[in-house]
């Protein structure tokens, strides 16, 4: 029997460059469409007169075949056609990609897809045995692409095998190839074994290979029993909507125990209720619900998102008009971003809003009535979806 859902971590470092950071693309095949040619071109810092091969205008072109000092930008890019002009001669004289000395085209375009990231190391964050009515915490650990942004992490519970596959993942921005440099993560993972015995842990991905053993007995004989205090569960049921019992080093003196704490890895985790943090005393990657989501102090809300009262609260729209179709993050409303469809689907790229973290069918990252999910446009997993679907 399978089981499968998605919960999600947070990057070691802040959100991945986006899309338009990652590069420029190469000039156009052909150059703009020129005026006249007494228009007197583009001169770049060394610019060269314009030639017959490099931009001369057609026949019929205005009243001249090149500009009168059209040259070449300095670091541009010659168009590969030579830049010929539409209705005339060109109007920078030379074929440039793009006239402004820079080097650079229009910013890349294309659409995100999800990958498989693969991890370094599976780590436990428990420091008290595991149950099968108890949470327990993992953490992740590698490195990604440097242009990549985080995306839900995959979880497949196989109880006949008693292996879990936890997958780390990402968004790739389309366009030109990301520079060589990477990012590294650390995504806790909050599981919940469903039978006991001594569960394999496995990365999940692609030429992944880190793996992790926990024992894990059967629930205590008792039934659940909410505490008057948060110390000292030992089922998550003990606890308080939305919380889990999570071990930890707790306390000061810190001392392994167990504590009532809703678990993150973003501060969109929390709900509006805190921030995640790993603060002394407290289970690491959780919510402190003694400070606001986001203040005036530097406390800032993610892309898309307002802050009001202490809470971030979503500044878009999520609806059929706003998840229309695109061919890069230029058609879409912030913060969403054109998403290629899955292999198999018929339908182009949509715009979709994408969930960093959190777990399946949470709506942190949503606007409205829609949760994280499956798309149902693009059948892609990790990204806002209307709830009726």
């Amino acid at each position: 029997m399978r089981a499968r859902r998605s919960v999600g971590g947070i990057l070691a470092i802040a959100s991945a460059l986006a899309l338009t950071q990652c590069g420029k693309a190469e000039g156009p095949d052909t150059g703009n469409p020129g005026q006249a040619g007494s228009d007197a071109g583009t001169s770049g810092a060394t610019g060269a007169a314009g030639s017959a091969s490099g931009g001369g205008g057609p026949a019929t072109g205005g009243s001249g075949a090149v500009g009168a000092t059209g040259g070449v930008g300095a670091t541009g890019g010659v168009g590969a056609t030579g830049g010929v002009g539409a209705t005339g001669g060109s109007a920078t004289g030379g074929g440039s990609g793009i006239g402004t000395g820079g080097g650079g085209g229009e910013p890349s375009c294309g659409a995100w897809t999800l990958h498989e990231v693969a991890s370094d190391s599976i780590e436990s964050l428990e420091t008290q045995p595991a149950n099968t009515e108890r949470s327990v915490r993992i953490l992740l650990s590698g490195e990604m692409s440097g242009c990549a942004d985080p995306a839900m992490v995959d979880v497949e519970m196989d109880t006949v095998t008693l292996q879990a596959r936890v997958t780390a993942r990402a968004w790739e921005p389309g366009g030109p190839p990301c520079p060589p440099f990477t990012q590294p993560f650390a995504r806790p993972v909050t599981l919940r074994f469903p039978a006991p015995g001594t569960w394999t842990v496995r990365d999940g991905a692609s030429f992944g290979s880190a793996m992790l053993a926990v024992d894990v007995t059967g629930p205590p004989p008792r039934p659940c029993n909410m505490p008057s205090v948060r110390d000292g569960c030992v089922m998550d049921c003990d606890c308080a909507t939305g919380e889990k019992c999570l071990s930890g080093m707790l306390g000061a003196p810190p001392s392994p125990g167990t504590r009532c704490a809703r678990p993150c890895e973003a501060n969109r985790d929390c709900g509006g209720n805190g921030r995640c943090s790993s603060r002394a005393g407290e289970p690491e990657h959780s919510c402190d619900a003694s400070v606001d989501e986001c203040d005036a102090s530097g406390n800032e809300c993610p892309e898309g998102f307002a802050c009001q009262s202490g809470e971030c609260q979503p500044d878009f729209v999520l609806n059929m008009s706003t998840r229309g179709e695109c061919t890069c993050d230029a058609d879409c409303d912030a913060p969403l971003k054109c998403i290629a469809p899955a292999p198999g689907n018929n339908n182009g790229p949509h715009c979709e809003m994408r969930c960093q973290s959190g777990v399946e069918r949470d709506a942190a990252w949503c606007q409205g009535p829609h949760w994280c999910t499956q798309s149902s446009f693009v059948d892609v997993e990790s990204l806002c979806d209307w709830v009726g679907e």
